[in-house]
């Protein structure tokens, strides 16, 4: 009797192990509506589309742009700056997402090339953002962002 307690034991304990290691059932489901957001977010930059922009953040979302502290609404005043005057396009590259229960992030290489006023410019950066759902809606809450130097010529 003592041999099939632990038998069933150590089984009860495989079984947990392997169970508890896999992902959330709706997780893809989940990270596709972040993702989504997450797009949207970087759409609007790219449109010059500032409702956009604020429908895919919480009211109180915080940027951290190059150690600067920014609200949503500061780096809308900073893109009406060069609205009209060219064109932007984000790549995303080396991109994770975690999402659990309410709160999800991601972190990624954003490249960006754009032309303005005639002139090509080409950026790239290292940054994190965190989400929250809210009333069963994902919205950016956070996202951090550190210039990366271009190269010494």
């Amino acid at each position: 009797m003592n041999k099939t307690i632990k038998f069933l034991f150590v089984i009860c304990l495989l079984l947990t192990a392997l169970t508890s290691c896999q992902p959330d059932k709706g997780s893809g489901n989940e990270i596709a509506k972040v993702k989504s957001v997450f797009e949207s977010y970087f759409d609007g930059i790219s449109q010059f589309d500032y409702t956009a922009m604020r429908n895919a953040c919480t009211p109180d979302c915080i940027i951290f742009e190059n150690g600067v502290k920014w609200t949503v609404q500061d780096q809308i005043d900073y893109l009406k700056n060069f609205e009209g005057k060219g064109t932007i396009t984000y790549k995303f590259s080396d991109i994770q997402w975690v999402v659990k229960k309410d709160v999800a992030w991601t972190k990624y290489k954003n490249t960006a090339d754009a032309v303005i006023n005639g002139n090509p410019v080409h950026w790239e950066w290292l940054e994190s953002a965190t989400f929250a759902k809210k009333n069963g809606k994902w919205k950016m809450a956070f996202l951090h962002s550190t210039m990366i130097p271009p190269p010494k010529k």
